[in-house]
């Protein structure tokens, strides 16, 4: 059996393994203790932590194929690179207090910016959005979006949907679900900047917000990747920030 072989029968996504096995077996010979040592000492003078840790993982991979007892050094810790985003926490507890004194309307303004969170559309499907397309005693609402053509199917939460029940009992339906314009979003975000100084307010943080809270949850990334709506995991990958080295490693490690 190859390694590449092995690494497809153990279940592990090998392209990245065997292209990073060649680079190091064409430059060391990986089975000599001492020239790995060598070769980690230099490479960690050089590489990003990402990159140290992707070589480490592809011969520590390849010491359990050939069932070899080669030392190889500790992997090195990753700075997190995760985007600008709203912790979910702080809606309820700094973002919601300032709807309440900055805002006419501040139910109305909660249920828009719980939505955008939840669900993680793109402001522009908010506008055609219906009520006929909600069902809350099921915990869904459909969506179109336009950037893509598609429709999708997006769960709700239970904070969510009292929220919902209690705004669309107030203020009946005219334009779309919320009443809104095509800048409405916008001009929340600008009216809520200048008091929440953690992040930049802006219309497409709350999708990227959904991200990273479902990420940090332990979410597996191609579930996120469906949530979105993003036709390629690499889309999903560099909308986070993530390397596709990352997102091996933390795979392996967290297995």
């Amino acid at each position: 059996m190859t390694f590449e072989e092995y690494l497809k029968v153990n279940g592990i996504r090998n392209d990245d393994y065997i292209y990073y096995f060649k680079k190091i077996s064409s430059l060391i010979n990986v089975e000599d203790q001492e020239q790995v040592n060598n070769y980690f000492l230099n490479l960690s003078k050089t590489a990003s932590p990402s990159l140290f840790n992707m070589q480490l993982n592809t011969l520590r991979k390849y010491y359990e194929y050939k069932n070899l007892n080669i030392k190889l050094p500790k992997s090195r810790k990753v700075k997190e690179t995760l985007p600008e985003y709203i912790p979910y926490e702080d809606l309820e507890n700094e973002i919601f207090p300032m709807v309440d004194v900055l805002f006419k309307n501040p139910l109305k303004i909660k249920c828009i910016i719980l939505f955008l969170f939840v669900t993680g559309i793109r402001k522009q499907a908010l506008f055609f959005l219906k009520r006929k397309d909600f069902d809350l005693d099921k915990k869904f609402v459909k969506i179109f979006e336009s950037k893509t053509q598609e429709e999708f199917i997006k769960p709700l939460t239970d904070d969510l949907i009292k929220y919902l029940r209690l705004y669309f009992s107030l203020e009946a339906e005219k334009d779309n679900a919320f009443n809104v314009q095509k800048t409405t979003i916008d001009k929340i975000c600008r009216k809520l900047k200048p008091y929440y100084k953690k992040a930049n307010l802006h219309p497409h943080i709350f999708r990227v917000s959904l991200a990273v809270h479902l990420l940090k949850k332990g979410v597996d990334l191609r579930k996120i990747q469906k949530i979105l709506g993003h036709k390629s995991i690499q889309t999903t990958a560099k909308y986070l920030k993530l390397k596709e080295e990352d997102i091996i490693e933390g795979y392996n490690n967290y297995f």
